[in-house]
């Protein structure tokens, strides 16, 4: 079948009142949100499915933030590159994603797995696409991939998912 080459891992919303966000956020998902593991950002999660995508609430820093996709990319700087060129602003520079020391359970599960768990669980941005939406992109640590499924771990799209996108392509391409 076909990976992409960007992969949807994370839609932030950034809240003044994180306790009602993740209240309006929980009753249209029908679950709580858990505390999140960055210890720089009070932050909150929900997976939202089981394709490795979670919902997050964090807190607003700046009035102009607004609900953010984040896409996890092999490589941030040239991915940040590439998409300047295609009409992209960066909104926020790189920087590093920590990782919450209480994320005792999560470090448990990724050695028992194999990884080394540092600091961190990549490094991200924020661009401004053409039409000034935000876009966010990530490029995790190996551990963090399996967390979100990307990467190495992302699934595929299926046989009849790539048949129906190519077909619609072919269609309009004779219209």
């Amino acid at each position: 079948m076909a990976r992409l080459k960007a992969q949807l891992v994370l839609c932030n919303v950034p809240s003044v009142d994180t306790g009602a966000a993740t209240r309006f956020y929980g009753a249209l998902l029908g679950s709580d949100f858990a505390r999140g593991l960055n210890d720089e950002v009070e932050s909150y999660f929900q997976p939202i499915s089981k394709d490795g995508i979670d919902m997050t609430v964090t807190q607003r820093f700046d009035d102009q933030e607004r609900m953010t996709c984040y896409f996890a990319v092999d490589d941030l700087e040239a991915t940040l590159k590439e998409l300047q060129e295609l009409g992209g602003e960066v909104e926020v520079d790189p920087r590093p994603v920590s990782l919450s020391r209480r994320a005792r359970k999560y470090r448990e599960e990724a050695k028992k797995a194999g990884f080394k768990v540092g600091d961190t669980v990549g490094r991200m941005a924020v661009l401004l696409d053409p039409d000034k939406n935000h876009v966010g992109i990530i490029q995790f640590e190996d551990h963090a991939k399996r967390h979100f499924k990307a990467g190495d771990h992302a699934e595929e799209l299926t046989r009849e998912q790539v048949e129906d996108f190519e077909e619609a392509r072919q269609a309009a391409a004779e219209s």
